[in-house]
């Protein structure tokens, strides 16, 4: 990642979209906007992200320092531009108009120098922090779920009828390159965080000299936590990312980063013990917290244990560390109530990123939810998926009767057989129209772009029982403690014992109903394809999706079981080694 840390020089202006449209009405209703980023000694910025508010528009300035925000209609706008290291966030207004050329100017910005004086105002970084983890490349709606979590495999997949959806499509087909744009938002809006958690830690113990009420241990517990989480994606993502444990440089402003998963999967394991050794007990789920730590902790260790680090002797590490969470959650009795926004309880949820109206960011229900309640369709569910919560599946007819007998209470909860008409639901028989649902609140009321209110589980304690299975179905076979743990989530799903797993598995066949209980419970929370490439069931998954949808098939190949290293980060850095298969 590069360093910009000197004076910028930032001209926008606008030019009107004179290409001519691919819609039939000749007079075009928006116009684009360019802008240009360079530093004071007119040598450009790249890879600096500019954004719009309302719209929520988002792209990247190119080798030149140069983007263009597409599309845009004629209204006020604050444009938001962030550069890679640089702590500062800057906002600017500026007005889109048609029918003319717009010349707008900006003032010279200087980037705060990292290594600053005055006292550190900790909460107010951590508080930013939080508010990054909402951002659309990582865990908004827009983000995680749709370019990594749930496409891709299947559970859903992009709708390539939907224009707002178009640049997820590659992530779903297996078709990205270093040069997409997904490519770099994500990677870039990750090492934005985890730079705004290295500049915290470095300037610890020299703000706590000056600031008696800071608490160094828990604080940097918090950020540890922090960085563990964002390093955990871009590891599970990218395969081989940079670590980056510090804001620091030599004399020259050069600075070459360590790069491979095992190294980077050391640091998150040890940033996690840290932090659960000096974080305080769960007061919030919003914040980390020490059940916290230890349940990605656990998560971690299990995932390092399967595909490709294959580090065997983690399971019994994650079983350790989970058994200090068995007893101190609950499953709640009603499935639904995990995701509804009006409940406060707190019985399972460990750690969730909250999304509110007044902290823009929230879109779920924005961009997929049912057919006349979504104000966008980006995301189909799999007719297998649908088809999977009916008793026998493979005699699913479509169209469909109602009402529907299904014993399994998540169905209702992660699908909508349903569309909104007039306000109402109107049942589908259709199972192509049903839609991923999940997050959906009350119908009566509007869905608002950027101002959901809704609470994304990141840790629950569902996971952690079936993450026990898991470990412990991998070192001692499909043990009764292995059939305990998955019962518990199959007893509050179905609502009784009667539907509890029979104890005539073999490993193999335990395991595979872990990964089917799992895509039940976790659908639309971003976790199915984590599952598949840890347990080595990715390839075949997605050639039985090829087979049943060969009308859009997923060109996978196993190096495309992580993303490419964004191009750009390699011309800026050439020791940077690119992933195989790119």
């Amino acid at each position: 990642m590069s360093k910009y840390f000197c004076p910028l020089l930032i001209a926008a202006f606008l030019l009107i979209n004179c290409s001519k449209s691919e819609e039939p009405d000749p007079s075009p209703q928006t116009a684009d906007l360019k802008v240009t980023i360079t530093t004071s000694e007119n040598k450009p910025v790249p890879n600096a992200t500019l954004s719009t508010d309302p719209e929520s528009k988002s792209v990247k300035t190119d080798m030149m320092g140069v983007a263009v925000l597409k599309d845009i209609k004629p209204k006020k706008y604050i444009l938001k531009i962030t550069i890679p290291d640089d702590p500062v966030r800057y906002e600017r207004e500026v007005f889109v108009e048609l029918g003319k050329e717009n010349s707008i100017s900006f003032e010279t910005l200087a980037i705060v120098d990292p290594i600053s004086e005055a006292p550190l105002d900790y909460e107010g970084l951590i508080k930013n922090i939080y508010s990054d983890l909402k951002g659309y490349a990582i865990f908004d709606a827009t983000g995680y779920i749709q370019y990594w979590g749930d496409t891709g495999a299947d559970i859903c997949m992009v709708n390539r009828e939907e224009r707002a959806s178009y640049k997820f499509d590659a992530a779903d087909s297996y078709n990205l390159s270093s040069s997409d744009q997904l490519v770099s938002d994500v990677w870039t809006a990750h090492y934005q965080l985890i730079y705004l958690t290295n500049y915290g830690l470095d300037r610890l113990e020299e703000t706590s000299q000056n600031d008696p009420n800071l608490n160094v241990k828990t604080t940097g517990g918090e950020l540890r936590f922090l960085r563990a989480l964002a390093y955990f994606n871009l590891v599970k993502i990218y395969g081989n990312p940079l670590l980056v444990t510090t804001t620091a440089t030599d004399v020259n402003g050069n600075t070459t980063y360590p790069q491979g998963g095992a190294i980077v999967y050391d640091q998150i394991i040890e940033d996690l013990l840290f932090a659960i050794e000096n974080l305080n007990p769960i007061q919030q789920a919003d914040r980390a917290s020490l059940e916290a730590a230890q349940a990605l902790l656990g998560k971690v260790y299990l995932q390092s244990a399967g595909f490709p680090l294959e580090r065997k002797e983690n399971y019994a590490k994650a079983l350790n560390i989970f058994g200090k969470l068995e007893g101190k959650f609950t499953l709640p009795p009603d499935y639904a109530s995990i995701f509804d926004p009006e409940d406060t309880s707190g019985e399972e949820v460990i750690f969730k990123v909250d999304f509110s109206s007044s902290d823009p960011g929230g879109n779920y229900g924005v961009y997929w939810g049912p057919k006349g309640r979504a104000l966008f369709d980006n995301l189909l569910l799999t007719p297998s998926f649908s088809k999977k919560y009916f008793t026998d599946p493979q005699i699913v007819d479509s169209p469909v009767s109602f009402p529907l007998e299904i014993a399994d209470s998540r169905f209702d909860q992660n699908i909508a057989t349903f569309t909104i008409e007039n306000n109402k639901q109107v049942n589908t028989p259709k199972i192509s129209d049903w839609r991923p649902y999940k997050y959906i609140k009350n119908s009566s009321e509007p869905i608002n772009r950027d101002q959901e209110t809704f609470d994304l589980p990141i840790l629950r304690y569902a996971d952690v029982l079936l993450m026990i299975a898991e470990a412990e179905n991998a070192l001692n076979g499909p043990s009764q403690k292995a059939y305990n743990a998955i019962n518990q989530v199959r007893r509050r799903a179905y609502k009784d014992s009667d539907h509890d797993l029979k104890k005539n598995l073999n490993a193999a066949e335990f395991l595979s109903r872990i990964l089917e209980e799992r895509k039940k419970e976790f659908a639309l929370e971003g976790l199915r394809k984590d599952d598949l490439i840890r347990t080595g069931q990715l390839e075949a998954t997605i050639n039985n999706f090829n087979a049943e949808n060969p009308d859009r098939p997923k060109n996978y190949e196993p190096f495309k079981t992580v993303w490419p290293i964004p191009q750009l980060e390699v011309i800026i850095d050439p020791t940077i080694e690119q992933n195989d298969g790119y």
